[in-house]
């Protein structure tokens, strides 16, 4: 873990280093670093969708300890073969993110990322009658550095603070179990807020966010006199994160 950690410390210093390296002035430059910002800071609300995460991994370990079987048939649906997840906005709705900037001068921007990922649900049954799902989601706070590379475009990068969770649904479950982790990892963003110079403006970005492995499990379905169990197992919680909100300068 310590040696995780160093690396990504090592990792992040070795992009901020590049990109704080003085670089020749050239007529092209939009910007004149010097120059005093119309607005020190920026804060925006933006809502979201994550990649699937964990889910491959979670299947799999569902195959492994036979929860992978077709459910019955229930008004004429033909049953469902198992397992299969749910991820995206589309099933899991909206994840959220704050964001607060501020503008060292035109060039770059420090900030702090604070944002709440329900990421999916995997679903598996395992005969004769053990159904079993399980919820993950993520949270984040990260550090950031950001680099204009055009007026409206950004790329920004920073350590961040993670908190994975994994829950039993009710879905003929016994009792629920839900485990977390606090885990240390990075993210990398790439962005876009227009119009540059207004007080109020819209913004979209793109993050990919390490997160690492955590161990969820063991879950239990247990019907009576067919208890099944899918035993702890090492996830990755690594995924890509879209987002579009506003903000406002000040």
């Amino acid at each position: 873990m310590l040696g995780r950690i160093n690396l990504l410390v090592a990792l992040c210093g070795a992009i901020i280093a590049c990109a704080l390296a003085p670089r020749p002035a050239s007529a092209q430059d939009g910007a004149d670093p010097t120059a005093k910002p119309a607005y020190r800071w920026d804060v925006t609300l933006s809502l979201g969708t994550a990649s699937s995460g964990p889910a491959g991994d979670i299947e799999n370990a569902m195959r492994a300890s036979g929860f992978d079987d077709t459910s019955p048939e229930i008004s004429g649906t033909g049953g469902y073969a198992h397992p299969f997840s749910y991820t995206g906005f589309n099933h899991q709705g909206a994840s959220w993110v704050i964001a607060a900037h501020y503008v060292v001068n035109p060039r770059y921007e420090v900030g702090l990322i604070v944002s709440d990922a329900p990421i999916g649900t995997t679903y598996g049954f395992h005969e004769p009658f053990n159904y079993i799902d399980i919820h993950y989601s993520a949270r984040t706070v990260a550090p950031t550095l950001s680099v204009r590379l055009a007026d409206a475009f950004y790329v920004g990068v920073g350590p961040a603070l993670y908190t994975t969770k994994a829950s039993q649904g009710y879905y003929y479950a016994g009792a629920v179990r839900s485990y977390s982790a606090t885990k240390v990892g990075a993210l990398v963003e790439v962005g876009a807020s227009f119009p540059v110079r207004s007080r109020f403006f819209a913004t979209a970005s793109l993050q990919y966010r390490y997160v690492g492995n955590a161990t969820i499990g063991p879950f239990e379905s247990a019907v009576p006199d067919h208890p099944a169990t899918l035993p702890a197992t090492s996830v990755s919680y690594n995924h890509v994160f879209f987002s579009v909100g506003a903000g406002v300068r000040f």
